[in-house]
């Protein structure tokens, strides 16, 4: 009866786990629905904004160019990798993913005499570097709810990174995130912060051959260094909360797809562990039948 009695705890267990992995599954369709509403509606604001900068470039490039957050400060040494995991787990191969990116980032830096500098968004991308590249993570941001993602929660990321660059601490500043594509598909991405320059959609070249199709001609008040002043630094804060939104969405998107699989698991494991249970309990049945049978024909002997 031991042996029944563990079973009977098991498929107890495993059938509270399967109940709390459905639970996750609706909580995080709720959260994934939001998120993916938050990504739509600031897409035609990022483009907006890529093409004014790019219309910038394209009349002024010298300009452009002279400003460090731009155009660079004219070194490639230091380079800062902003890494956006998730803070929960249960969320697949999400967050490995985005770890071997950086690494494999981190090798080919070494490899060229560079020194790179981690600055971790989320608990889990340290725990996932800190083994091989502790000494390289600056400092960990936890963002322990990403229900409600607001413009200001990217702010102090943003100041972080310019404050830094400002103070020489690196040359180049680069944000690796998971891009959401579907509930099963969630890519990890590289993006360049800074120079802003590299992170526009369009290049020099492209440039030119938007110049040359006569793009409108405007005025900068007061001048185009100090547009690019407060754009900059604003551009750079719209990235981060992009990286954070599209990390939300993958991260519930990941769940989703997890909770599903420890779903159907954990059904396939009770139905295991019900079929043997009752093997079990219907071989003890029939033990003491023939116990109790071989008793009377003792007692009539």
């Amino acid at each position: 009866m031991s042996g029944l009695k563990q079973l009977r705890q098991r498929i107890a267990s495993v059938r509270s786990t399967q109940k709390m992995a459905q639970a996750m599954n609706l909580i995080a369709t709720t959260r994934l629905r939001n998120a993916r509403a938050a990504i739509e509606a600031t897409r035609p604001y990022a483009k907006c904004f890529d093409g004014m900068l790019t219309h910038i470039y394209a009349r002024h490039p010298m300009a452009a160019e002279s400003i460090p957050m731009f155009g660079g400060n004219g070194r490639e040494d230091t380079h800062l990798l902003v890494v956006f995991t998730s803070d929960r787990g249960l969320c697949g191969g999400l967050n490995i993913g985005v770890a071997k990116m950086v690494k494999e980032r981190l090798e080919r830096l070494e490899q060229h005499g560079r020194r790179g500098k981690i600055l971790c968004v989320g608990r889990k991308g340290r725990r996932l570097l800190e083994r091989e590249h502790g000494s390289k993570i600056i400092a960990t941001i936890e963002q322990a709810d990403y229900r409600d993602i607001e413009f200001p929660a990217a702010q102090p990321i943003a100041k972080r990174i310019l404050d830094g660059f400002n103070a020489g601490e690196f040359d180049i500043c680069c944000q690796y995130y998971p891009r959401f594509r579907s509930i099963l598909l969630q890519s990890p991405k590289a993006q360049q912060l800074v120079p802003a320059r590299f992170s526009v959609t369009t290049s020099a070249a492209d440039a030119a051959i938007y110049r040359s199709r006569g793009v409108p001609i405007h005025d900068y008040e007061p001048d185009i260094e100090g547009v690019l002043n407060k754009l900059l630094p604003h551009y750079v804060t719209a990235q981060v909360y992009r990286a954070l939104m599209e990390c939300s969405a993958s991260e519930e998107g990941a769940r989703i797809a997890a909770t599903d699989r420890a779903t159907r698991n954990a059904g396939e494991l009770i139905r295991k562990l019900s079929l043997s249970y009752n093997r079990q309990r219907q071989a003890s049945i029939t033990r003491e039948i023939i116990e109790i049978i071989a008793g009377v024909e003792t007692l009539t002997k």
